[in-house]
Parts: C-alpha cells; structure tokens; sequence
C-alpha cells in the first residue's frame, strides 16, 4: 500500500536568489557606461530550498534542514519558506553567510545580462557544527543538494546512511566517498568528468567507458544528465537506460535540477520504478526551463 503521506527530509545548501528587472533609458552621467534603472525585484528559493519548495508544491510532506546564516538574508529566506509551505529547521552560525545570487534581468527581453554572487565557502565545517538534529526515523527518503561549498562532509553522509533510508544525492562534490551508500546519484555530464577526472566528450562511446566502472565503483543507481542529448541510466543490477530528452526549446534552465531530483524522489515515494520515476522528471523539466527565473513544477503541471 502506498503511503499516503511519506514525509521527506532535504539536506544541503540553500540560497537565496534576487531577480532585478531593468531597462536602460539614458547613460550614466558619471560615466560612459549604460544606466540601469531597476523597475522592480523578487526573491526566490534556490538549491535544496527550491527542491523542497518542488516537494511542497506536489503536496507531500517536507522538512528542510541545514547551517544557515544569522543575517538579514536569513530573515528573508524565513518569509519565503512560510509562503510556500516549507518546514525549515536550521542550525544558525554567526561566521556563516547565508548565500545571494543576483540576477539582472533585461526585462524587454526577458534575458539575464549579468549574475552578481554573495557567498563565502565554509572552510573545515567542524563536527560539532554540523550535527544534524534531526530523528530520521521521522522520513521515508533522504534528498541530499550538495552544491560544494564545504558544508556536506564524509561525517554528515555517514549519520544520513546510518538511518538506512533511501537517499537520493544531487551533488558537485567530486568526493566519491559522499556518495557511497545513496540510492541514487546524479551528476550532469560536466560534474561526471570531474568525477572520473577527464574531459571526454559527450558521446555514448566515451561515456559509457567511464559509467560502468563508476557505477562499480560507488554501488549505487548512476544517472548522468546530459542536456540535450537526454538522460542515462545504469542501475546497481548494471540494466542501461537512456531516456531522450522531451524539451524542444530550452528558455531557462537555472532549478532545473532541483526539480530533478524532487521528482524523482516524489516518483518513488507513490511507487513508480525509477524509471518512470525519471519519466516524470523528464516532463517536468518540459515545463520548468520555459520559466523565467528558479522556478519549481506543480502538481496540475505534472500530471
């Protein structure tokens, strides 16, 4: 029977994402340089906050826990949980900065002109810091969002697999020991040459070269994402899928692997294999790069 309500547990790092529309109407007078005047500005959720806000929005259960930073950007980030339903626990330090990204956006094309980030990478995260408080008894799966800014460490994956729960890991950490024990890993094609540590091209031949021995290597259900040329898949059981991409025009990819893995994830949680798990996803992120902005896929959208 499917469990009506399973209730799933998001660890790892989260920012905060600024959008600043503008035109530009005249020079700078102090300068040669274009002014920008900003009409308006939005704040969104990105990493594993727009993957939990991906869960929130297909109406299953959610608690989003991680290091954050006691700052303004905090408070804001607190505003945004509330409003899309997100259970947030945190442990707050005050020599961490809660990451922003800003993005500039030509608001009479609707394309980004430039990113400004505000982050500090966490050096040597001490084990006492990173504790997680939390009973994993209380879930049913484990999503790690790993973006390497030294927050998710070999102490912190070993209490998540010490729980026994699947886990499904989406991460840029070329540490192969973070992902050995998860239920399923997924590197884009970028992020898996770093793992093999070698530029190939992203052809069958040279992928499938380094896959199954990868996927040896961590024992775990592999799936690389490879834009355009669609998904691949090799499973514990070494079964290979490749899964064709279903997008014809790509607008904005930026969440699209947030949705990813909380589809995925979700697809699971109501009992579909993973393949069709992946299906799923496959639909969804139809639908979220022809959104503007970090967005998140509905419920009505996806089904």
């Amino acid at each position: 029977m499917v469990n009506k309500n399973p209730k799933i547990l998001i660890i790892g790092d989260i920012i905060l994402d600024k959008y600043s529309y503008w035109e530009i109407t005249r020079l700078n007078p102090e300068s040669s340089a274009p002014l920008l005047n900003i009409l308006n500005e939005e704040y969104l959720l990105w990493w594993a906050a727009n993957a939990a806000r991906n869960i929130a929005n297909l109406s299953w259960s959610c608690d989003l826990y991680w290091i954050i930073g006691n700052d303004f950007n905090w408070r804001l980030l607190q505003e945004l949980f509330k409003k899309n339903h997100i259970k947030f626990i945190w442990r707050a330090l005050k020599w961490v900065d809660t990451i922003l990204k800003q993005r500039f956006i030509d608001i009479g094309y609707d394309h980004q002109i430039l990113r400004a980030d505000y982050e500090k990478k966490i050096q040597n995260l001490h084990l006492k810091d990173s504790q997680i408080e939390v009973d994993f008894d209380d879930y049913e799966y484990i999503i790690i969002s790993d973006y390497a800014k030294g927050t998710i460490t070999e102490d912190i994956m070993s209490l998540v697999y010490s729980s026994w729960k699947p886990v499904f890991f989406d991460g840029k950490s070329t540490n192969l020991n973070l992902f050995k024990g998860a239920f399923l890993v997924k590197p884009n094609f970028r992020e898996f040459c770093n793992l093999i540590g070698k530029n190939i091209q992203n052809i069958d031949s040279e992928v499938w070269e380094y896959w199954l021995t990868l996927a040896q290597r961590l024992d775990t259900n592999l799936l690389i994402t490879r834009g355009s040329k669609g998904a691949s898949l090799i499973t514990k059981s070494h079964e290979i899928h490749h899964i064709p991409t279903i997008a014809k025009e790509i607008y904005d990819v930026t969440g699209a692997w947030d949705t990813f893995i909380a589809t995925v994830c979700y697809g699971i949680s109501i009992w579909m294999n993973l393949i069709d798990a992946i299906k799923l996803w496959n639909k969804g992120s139809a639908i979220v790069i022809w959104k503007i902005g970090t967005q998140a896929i509905t419920k009505n959208e996806l089904f």
